[in-house]
């Protein structure tokens, strides 16, 4: 039914006029015998006068059904579009007596018009012609009635969308704000990484320089890099596992000018620039591995990191002998911040887990989404 007649808030251009009426029209066509079929048994008239011949009943009807529908359509909606912006400012009270006058006149004005139009074809009867006081009192009521369903409606939806609008307005203030927050949580975290991390190394550093000065340079010159990788991770929050491998190479190449023969290193193989995590995210796993199982055991041993991807998620996981004391999730923890970090940017997809495998061995794993 929309297709037939114009169901928007504006009145049509000149040029959308002859679409609509002609619309209009073939709806008024094509429900005109329903219409006359209607009235012919409303107001009890036999049906072999009503019906027969049916031809000619058909195509009176269906002409009559378009003078109806057009004069209706001419008489109510169309002053409805026109008047609907004009009185858009006027309080809720004033605006429900002006649709409902202009529907009683609408429906009244309908009424007449279509009544004159029909008796204007060949043959016409009007069957309503001896009731028509009624008839035009109840098309006033009718239209009234109409116009102040339509008006409340109107009205009710405006509120709505009204209220959609500020709630989504909300809703997008409260997901900026909420991913501000998130940010600069990451940052803070982030933060506490840094300053813990480069203590250590320049400890590593000061100890190195007495015993071996070219390792020391080499470490001074790895250093410098990691600098620079540290710098870019804060104007970046997520990096590929590429670049954080390559960060924690160098993090090793450190640790094993430090413990020389007591520390052993294996490496992923492979390329790994489509899984990206926060920066700085393996670097404090390993030197965990290092300082608990490592740095403790005269023997030494071997760190081991190693990538399995599974489906929409990678497992990265790094292997060391296993601690004298277990390694706990708590508040401040090297641990605890990396999963908080990890959970702020990718949600329940990501995490920290720590198990031990077959051989003994402590595993603590990032989880990651691809």
């Amino acid at each position: 039914m929309k297709y037939f007649f114009w169901t928007h808030d504006r009145p049509p251009t000149w040029r959308e006029y002859p679409g609509v009426v002609l619309r209009v029209a073939l709806f008024g066509l094509l429900t005109g015998p329903l219409w006359g079929t209607l009235f012919n048994l409303l107001f009890a008239q036999p049906l072999a006068e009503a019906f027969l011949p049916f031809g000619r009943f058909l195509w009176m009807s269906s002409l009559a059904g378009a003078a109806y529908v057009l004069s209706f359509y001419c008489a109510c909606r169309l002053p409805w579009l026109y008047l609907g912006p004009v009185v858009k400012v006027y309080p809720a009270g004033t605006r429900r007596v002006i649709f409902a006058t202009v529907g009683a006149l609408g429906g009244m004005v309908g009424i007449t018009l279509s009544s004159e139009l029909i008796s204007l074809l060949p043959g016409a009867k009007i069957a309503w012609s001896d009731h028509f006081g009624s008839i035009l009192a109840g098309e006033a009521v009718l239209g009234a009635a109409i116009a102040l369903v339509i008006g409340t409606i109107k009205t009710l939806n405006a509120q709505v969308r009204v209220a959609e609008a500020k709630i989504h307005e909300k809703e997008m203030r409260e997901c900026a704000l909420a991913e501000a927050a998130a940010k600069a949580q990451a940052t803070a975290l982030q933060a506490q990484i840094n300053p813990h991390f480069f203590f250590n190394t320049l400890n590593t550093l000061s100890a190195l320089i007495p015993m071996d000065q070219e390792a020391a340079l080499e470490v001074v010159g790895r250093l410098a890099d990691m600098f620079r990788y540290t710098l870019a991770c804060s104007q970046a929050q997520k990096v590929t596992l590429a670049q954080e491998l390559e960060f924690v190479g160098n993090y090793l190449k450190i640790e094993q000018a430090r413990f020389s023969r007591r520390l052993s290193v294996t490496m992923p193989a492979g390329e790994f620039h489509d899984i990206v995590l926060p920066g700085l995210s393996l670097q404090p796993l390993v030197e965990n591995a290092i300082r608990h199982g490592i740095a403790k055991r005269v023997e030494g041993g071997a760190v081991e990191i190693s990538v399995h991807r599974n489906g929409k998620s990678c497992s990265v996981d790094v292997f060391s002998p296993p601690s004298a004391t277990p390694v706990f999730f708590r508040e401040g923890h090297a641990l605890a911040n990396i999963r908080d970090r990890l959970q702020l940017q990718a949600g329940g997809a990501a995490n920290v887990d720590i198990a031990q495998d077959g051989a003994g061995r402590m595993r603590v794993s990032l989880v990651l989404p691809l």
